[in-house]
């Protein structure tokens, strides 16, 4: 007897869909981009996805469509976004004459302005990736999270220095010699005198 076994093929990479960078530290009124990011995809012919944050701290201010407008070079994809004060919505399909996306791509960069002090998230919601034949893709989600400082210090950071704390060790270090090499040389030295 002859057994035939079929396995199916499973992609060892996972997909994910992700907030890029993940974590980030702004100044309050400063601009910047966040990306939403497709990793591991095979055969994508469209998504659609949801951005959330915090209007009191985060303003959204532009957007651009990144993989779409690579692939398609003048050819026909539907692409549908709307915008809220805390919310951005986007769904792209191919129509015809694309070929299926495979690889890791940028799929929408968003800019924002820092308006508050405080921290927001940015989160992925509702997020649906499509392969060619109308299924979806299984992907895990990764959101993000920006902080806003009202400090304009390097890198956005501010760690007060007490510079006491910065020579204390040397103090010791010094009232240790005294203490350990002065004293015993001058105890001996007057010891041999008497």
């Amino acid at each position: 007897m002859l057994f035939l076994v079929m396995v199916p093929v499973v992609n060892a990479t996972e997909t994910k869909l992700y907030v890029d960078p993940e974590a980030m530290i702004v100044v309050k009124n400063q601009t910047f981009t966040v990306n939403v990011t497709v990793s591991e995809v095979n055969d994508l012919c469209g998504y659609t996805f949801n951005v959330t944050w915090n209007s009191d701290i985060l303003q959204y201010t532009d957007d651009e469509i990144d993989l779409w407008e690579e692939l398609s070079n003048g050819t026909e994809c539907f692409a549908m976004t709307e915008q809220t004060e805390d919310s951005y919505w986007i769904a792209m399909v191919i129509l015809w004459d694309i070929p299926s996306f495979n690889g890791s791509a940028d799929l929408v960069t968003l800019t924002f302005k820092a308006l508050e002090v405080g921290n927001s998230s940015l989160t992925l919601n509702d997020t649906y990736l499509s392969d060619s034949w109308g299924n979806p893709i299984n992907h895990m989600i990764t959101n993000g999270i920006v902080y806003v400082s009202s400090d304009q210090s390097v890198g956005g950071i501010s760690v007060p220095i007490d510079k006491f704390e910065l020579v204390t060790p040397y103090i010791a270090l010094v009232v240790m010699v005294v203490v350990f090499i002065v004293v015993p040389t001058a105890f001996i030295k007057y010891k041999k005198k008497h």
